[in-house]
């Protein structure tokens, strides 16, 4: 692969064009200027269209070219209408188009992960299938993988019949849909007629589905295609994201095509980016080779591997350095990254105990809320017109059934659940047979089964509580939908909306992120924790993960590992005499402090 370096890329006449823009480097400076450049050069805004790989970096996109005086302002008259996420444009296509695949014009998409985990099941279950063969089906259709099984094909076939019936589409089909309408002559030439620049960000994490999706909209003018990433971020594989598309640029749009990288770092300082590299470039061969970074601060930045004997002594500290970094600058940005949840409360303990707010970010009480919104939805349902509410979400029935949890240990209770859930499903029979609602069939077949008169009656219970005053409302969901299995949970909750509101009286900012939800942002001082040798957490992009984590780092990195961790966020029965994680091996020793902690009152350094 010939890579060339070059600070002004958007200036580059014809592509395609790949930008490989590292932390730092201004991949969204690139993507404003690109547009800039042809809007200069006499190209109508129309005919640019910029993809996002999230709705929040639209937002910011078109946030920072309306920013006056900023870097990345343009000119009213020159901004692109179509600023949008893949899923919205494809969602836009289908709208236009619906009549080519029977959809309504009140088609309505699902985007609940648990919605579609749930018809899923219940597809998988219809067919004789096992909640195991639904796992499965699930994972193939998030990580839109090549699928060669027959059985799983069956369930996901079922599984859209079931979409259609509801007149639904969901997530994913916002792209593979809009694929399957661009393939469509007439449909392909209206859509690109006007479309010669198509300018993509965060390449590097389009899954297969979205690639097709992508050399669709580039298949009439592929020279307009300028695509920004970083191989080294790719870092979701859970959604089926992989950085092929970036190691093979020239494979997927000919060897005319132009692979640029940006070398200034703006972001991170010498030994911050130094130690990340060299965690990429020992762990992941098949990375794209790159020109070392240039830096432009004359600072060095600092980086410090943290070993503590427990993640208790590990918490206490991290305490008492934050609190140090709160005396010095009352307004610095602080980012403690976690591998998971199960890494939290040790850390949340020690920051209570010294009064220390905080928000994490990624610890949602999505599910549990969720499910205060569900009962509103039943109660609405049942009165609704509109097939997808009456089909499908009052059907979340979550605890609402009165069978065993997923979670129970014996095989006599998870029988039991498969079993009800299998009688559940066969709902859809007459959803998809002849042509009634879930509550339709729920309540005709209510007289043949305890099961369904049950369900019926909790139905009807929320329907009439929510008629009724709110108080009354939320005891009935909290009596029949148990959003929380125990008081425990409950109060974690509740502890964490109180801890959230916090952060509205303190200056300074501290974050409990994943790594995925720290991409794309930046603060002074980085917290990277959990970095013990683990087998579950060795891969490539694993690799990645902790990349991105260390990136986040403006002026400091502190990496920590504990020789000794909880079950409960080790899930090892022995988790004592734990040693580094193998990312920290090849860290360059000049480049960083090791600190090694005997206990919590003493400290020794080791360089």
């Amino acid at each position: 692969m010939k890579i060339v370096i070059d600070d002004e890329p958007f200036k580059i006449e014809d592509g395609p064009i790949l930008i490989l823009a590292g932390p730092g480097t201004g991949k969204t400076f690139q993507l404003a200027n690109r547009i800039k450049y042809l809007t200069g050069k006499g190209v109508n805004p129309e005919e640019i269209i910029v993809i996002t790989f999230t709705s929040e970096a639209a937002k910011s996109m078109a946030k920072k070219i309306r920013k006056e005086g900023g870097n990345e302002y343009i000119e009213e008259e020159k901004r692109p209408k179509k600023i949008m996420t893949m899923h919205s444009f494809g969602l836009s296509i289908l709208k236009e188009n619906r009549g080519l695949l029977n959809l309504s014009d009140n088609f309505s998409v699902v985007s609940s992960e648990v919605l579609r985990r749930c018809l899923i099941r219940d597809a998988a279950l219809a067919l004789g299938f096992s909640e195991r063969d639904a796992y499965q089906a699930h994972c193939a259709r998030t990580t839109a993988a090549d699928i060669k099984s027959v059985n799983i094909t069956k369930i996901l076939d079922k599984y859209e019949e079931i979409l259609r019936a509801c007149d639904a589409i969901d997530f994913d089909d916002q792209i593979q849909l809009a694929s399957i309408v661009l393939r469509n002559k007439g449909v392909i030439e209206s859509i690109t007629k006007g479309t010669k620049y198509l300018l993509i960000d965060e390449f590097q994490d389009i899954n297969p589905a979205q690639f097709d999706f992508i050399s669709l909209l580039a298949s009439k003018f592929p020279q307009g295609i300028f695509a920004v990433g970083d191989d080294d971020q790719s870092i979701y594989g859970f959604r089926g994201g992989t950085p092929e598309y970036i190691r093979n640029f020239h494979k997927y749009f000919g060897e005319s095509s132009k692979i640029i990288q940006m070398q200034k770092s703006r972001r991170c300082l010498c030994n911050i980016l130094d130690c990340a590299l060299s965690v990429v470039e020992n762990n992941d061969p098949e990375r794209v080779p790159k020109k070392p970074p240039v830096y432009l601060e004359e600072e060095s930045g600092e980086v410090e591997v943290h070993s503590c004997p427990t993640d208790d002594t590990e918490a206490k500290v991290i305490s008492a350095i934050i609190q140090e970094e709160i005396s010095k600058n009352n307004k610095v940005e602080i980012f403690i990254i976690i591998p998971n949840k199960n890494f939290l409360e040790k850390i949340k303990k020690s920051l209570n105990k010294n009064d220390i707010a905080f928000d994490a970010q990624y610890a949602g009480f999505t599910e549990s809320w969720s499910k205060f919104e569900l009962a509103k939805n039943i109660s609405e349902s049942l009165e609704s017109s509109l097939r997808l509410r009456e089909n499908i979400e009052f059907l979340l029935e979550s605890n609402a059934t009165g069978l065993p949890s997923s979670r129970s240990k014996t095989p006599k209770k998870l029988a039991e659940r498969e079993s009800g859930m299998k009688e559940i499903a066969t709902l859809w029979e007459d959803v998809l047979s002849k042509n009634k609602t879930l509550w339709d069939a729920l309540a005709e077949k209510s007289s043949k089964s305890s099961l369904f008169e049950e369900l019926k009656q909790k139905i009807l219970e929320i329907k009439s509580s929510y008629e009724s005053d709110l108080q009354t409302f939320v005891i009935k969901v909290l009596n029949l939908l148990k959003p929380w299995s125990t008081t425990g949970a409950f109060l974690k909750d509740i502890d964490r909306i109180l801890q959230s509101s916090k952060t509205d009286n303190v200056s300074y900012e501290l974050r409990i992120l994943t790594p995925q939800k720290s991409k794309g942002l930046e603060a002074d001082v980085v917290i990277a924790i959990g970095l013990e040798d683990d087998p579950r957490r060795c891969s490539a992009e694993d690799a990645r993960l902790f990349f991105v984590a260390m990136t986040r780092a403006r002026q400091k990195l502190l990496i920590f590992w504990s020789r000794n961790r909880s079950g409960s966020s080790s899930f090892r029965s022995n988790s004592f005499d734990l040693k580094p994680s193998k990312f920290l091996n090849g860290l360059p020793k000049e480049k960083y402090k090791a600190i090694y902690h005997q206990a919590p009152s003493k400290i020794k350094n080791e360089n």
